[in-house]
């Protein structure tokens, strides 16, 4: 087939330069850049994406944490027709794209709002977010670039500068994109563990870019404590209701749950984390729409109660990128079902996606993760939106629905929009120990894991237990797959059949999920127990006559 695109850019220090044939383009490193260089490449590499994949941007070596942008500049290469070419060093990336930017906007790096502010202008008016000291050091290269905003000297702190940015930058914004880096400090409080970068994303569509604290009071945010600030808690909820409903929130807050609160009290959604996804945008498939494998449904019995791994982390795009932690690559792969969760925007990266879709096996069930609310005041709006990103990604399976047990009418009628073939609520903080199963009056079957088997690892010892390293130690790893299979058997007895049993995986750090599940499913009894694709176990419920309490008729 034909390549749609001749050409790419990859920052890396490590790849090496293609044949002399290839298309002239720029490919350089994140290594060594300085931290202004850095939020520069990223608002560079927003603005020159928008008309196709020009720049891919390795943010550290193979191997490193990013080592995976390596391995998708191969698939697009050989599968896409993709041709990639390798430079070194700021300078001559600028010196290949300088002429896509009007001019600079100069931040104060002691004033954190004008950074997110001069971000933002990065997408509104394509310019190169700068400090004084890179200023400075590239006198020459930049020296012939308008300074179009300096907001050095003008704000005490990163409140004044929002409260400018709202009245002065919003209206030119897509004020149905922001992005929340989420921390570490904003004038000196302690917001998040961020910042999560992935800014060329939020750059390319011109969204709003701000960070801030929205707790009002100190909460435990797993490892660390987010401090509360209420100036910074009223002036998020501005910004809120300042975008246009539903907006896509790109980054993160915390606390967690209070952020997917906060949000659905004001009407948005959101995608947790990403790099490079202004390319991976771009990067289009061979053929659409896109679909997955088709399967022969498998003869699941009734009479067994029905166990479903899913990986998790699905809001987000801390599977599809890095591959699922690896576990994409795991030669066991395929031996049992395994659902990988990803986010039902992922036909917004449509190469990326499909790839997923041509490698995987029989045995390898996509299904959608969205962590909305049931009391958005705009669930009627909301619920189409999320309908039709369900179509195009080819997701009949959606987990992780929030504060459902209290709005169970308004979960019927969001059901009743979506029609999925079933729904996992993932409660994790509220869900029973034995897992629940419910089938709403319209026949969607809605299931709920134990609250042991949601991120399951908690069964070793907590949060923070050790389990990949247990799982990789040939003396340990059957207390895993004991404590797995015991938890199993222990929510299914609380159950007459046909009952699904959840198991939801940490998707953190181990890259071997389908070999550790494939150990657990022969571990257990095959008289009682069968493992299933999600989507197969729903259909099993649907098939088995039982109504809204679950019971069979």
């Amino acid at each position: 087939m034909k390549p749609h695109w001749i050409a790419g850019v990859i920052l890396s220090l490590s790849l090496t330069a293609f044949s002399a044939e290839t298309a002239p383009s720029v490919l350089s490193s994140f290594e060594g850049l300085s931290t202004a260089e850095k939020y520069a490449t990223e608002a560079l590499q927003g603005i020159v994406n928008r008309p196709g994949p020009r720049l891919l941007v390795a943010h550290s070596g193979p191997g490193g944490k990013n080592g995976y942008t390596y391995t998708w500049a191969d698939i697009y290469r050989d599968r896409y027709g993709l041709r990639f070419e390798t430079v070194k060093g700021f300078p001559a990336l600028f010196a290949h794209f300088g002429d896509r930017v009007k001019g600079v906007a100069v931040y104060d790096p002691t004033i954190d709002g004008t950074r997110c502010i001069a971000l933002t202008l990065a997408g509104t008016d394509d310019l190169l977010p700068v400090d004084a000291e890179m200023l400075a050091n590239h006198a020459v290269l930049l020296g012939g670039l308008p300074v179009r905003y300096d907001l050095r000297g003008l704000f005490t702190n990163s409140l004044d500068v929002y409260e400018w940015a709202l009245k002065e930058v919003m209206p030119r914004c897509n004020r149905r994109m922001a992005h929340t880096p989420a921390g570490p400090d904003v004038d000196g409080t302690h917001v998040g563990a961020g910042p999560y970068r992935g800014f060329d994303w939020t750059v390319a569509h011109r969204g709003f870019i701000f960070n801030l604290g929205l707790e009002y009071q100190d909460t435990a945010s797993f490892d660390h404590v987010v401090q509360g600030n209420k100036a910074q808690s009223d002036l998020y909820r501005r910004i809120l209701a300042a975008l246009e409903s539903p907006a896509l929130f790109f980054g993160y807050g915390e606390f967690e749950m209070d952020w997917f609160t906060l949000l659905g009290q004001s009407g948005h959604y959101y995608l947790h984390w990403g790099d490079n996804l202004s390319f991976h945008e771009q990067v289009l498939a061979h053929i659409t729409p896109i679909r997955q494998r088709p399967h022969a449904a498998a003869a699941l019995d009734p009479h067994k109660y029905t166990v479903c791994f899913v990986t998790s982390e699905g809001d987000t795009m801390k599977g599809p990128l890095p591959f699922f932690s690896g576990s994409w690559f795991d030669p066991r792969r395929g031996e049992v079902p395994m659902n990988w969760a990803i986010h039902p925007l992922m036909a917004r990266f449509p190469a990326m996606l499909e790839n997923y879709y041509q490698t995987a096996t029989s045995n390898d069930c996509f299904v959608a993760m969205q962590v909305y609310d049931l009391a958005m005041p705009n669930l009627s709006q909301f619920a189409p939106l999320l309908a039709e990103d369900l179509r195009q990604s080819d997701l009949s399976v959606i987990c992780g629905s929030f504060g459902a047990p209290s709005r169970a009418a308004n979960r019927e009628a969001f059901c009743r929009g979506l029609h999925p073939l079933g729904v996992f609520e993932a409660l994790f903080h509220k869900a029973p120990r034995e897992g629940s199963q419910v089938v709403l009056p319209d026949g969607t079957p809605v299931v709920s894991s134990g609250s042991q088997l949601a991120y399951w690892h908690r069964l070793l010892g907590g949060w923070s237990a050790p389990w990949q390293e247990m799982a990789r130690d040939t003396a340990q790893r059957p207390k895993v797959i004991t404590a797995l299979t015991d938890e199993i058997a222990r929510i299914a007895a609380a159950h007459p059949p046909p009952f699904v049993v959840l198991v939801y995986s940490d998707l953190h750090g181990y890259d071997r999920h389908c070999s550790l599940h494939a150990d657990v499913a022969a571990a257990l009894d095959p008289h009682r127990f069968q493992t299933a694709r999600l989507d197969d176990a729903f259909a099993l419920l649907r098939k088995s006559g039982l109504v809204p309490d679950g019971k069979r008729k």
